[in-house]
């Protein structure tokens, strides 16, 4: 679900998320090194209030690793707006790698890895080469991808518990059977007690003895970067 894109003549690359709604998530550190700061994580909480944390745009069918789920991210145009606050050239070479650039993908088959650092790498070129890709061709088909296995990933998590659903249903209609035998033994029990106790009175104190109470049962229970905007727009 992870993937990074490297822009033509720089060495810090962007790790991208793809979120629950398909659209791109990308780490707000890598922008801070991307800008060449020294201390990425003071960069980042100047933009906290821009700030999506990844378990919020996770789906909730299974377990993430935590540095995945406490990562924070911004969406394509709040890098864009950074960027370009900062150094216009990187905005627009961020805005037109993610739209019509070219890319040598690194790693390609690393499509639905859970931590960044072994996902696939976009290194985009100054031009088309043999055997790069479209960016946003490579990225649409991405997104599909991911949103394609997460289905499959959620009948199956559905699956799983109507399966133990069944087996919990299983399990519980002995124990019905087991309460009402246990019942069934007390009752049994109790009328070897009665017998014995009447066998054993003297009759001729004329007295009846008091019926022994029988138990009662207990009842239990892609979008990528489109028309990117300024800051303060």
């Amino acid at each position: 679900m992870w993937f990074k894109i490297l822009l033509p003549h720089q060495h810090y690359p962007l790790a991208a998320m793809v979120g629950k709604d398909g659209k791109l998530y990308f780490r707000l550190v890598d922008v801070g090194a991307l800008l060449g700061r020294s201390k990425v994580y003071e960069f980042a909480k100047r933009f906290d209030n821009l700030v999506i944390q990844g378990k919020d745009v996770l789906p909730a069918h299974k377990r993430y690793p935590l540095m995945t789920q406490r990562s924070k991210l911004v969406t394509p145009d709040v890098v864009f707006n950074i960027l370009n606050a900062e150094l216009s050239s990187l905005a627009t070479s961020f805005a037109t790698s993610l739209n019509v650039g070219f890319a040598l993908v690194v790693n390609p088959g690393n499509l639905f890895m859970e931590s960044y650092k072994t996902s696939p790498v976009l290194h985009v070129q100054d031009s088309p080469m043999p055997n790069s890709v479209l960016v946003r061709k490579w990225i649409q088909d991405f997104i599909q991808k991911v949103q394609d296995i997460r289905r499959i990933q959620h009948g199956s998590s559905l699956r799983m518990v109507y399966e133990a659903f069944l087996r919990a249903g299983a399990d519980i209609r002995p124990r019905v059977s087991f309460a009402s035998a246990r019942c069934t033994g007390q009752k049994r029990r109790t009328a070897v007690m009665r017998s014995t106790y009447v066998a054993s009175y003297d009759t001729s104190t004329r007295e009846t003895p008091a019926p022994l109470q029988s138990p009662q049962p207990i009842e239990g229970t892609l979008d990528t970067v489109t028309s990117p905007r300024k800051m303060g727009e």
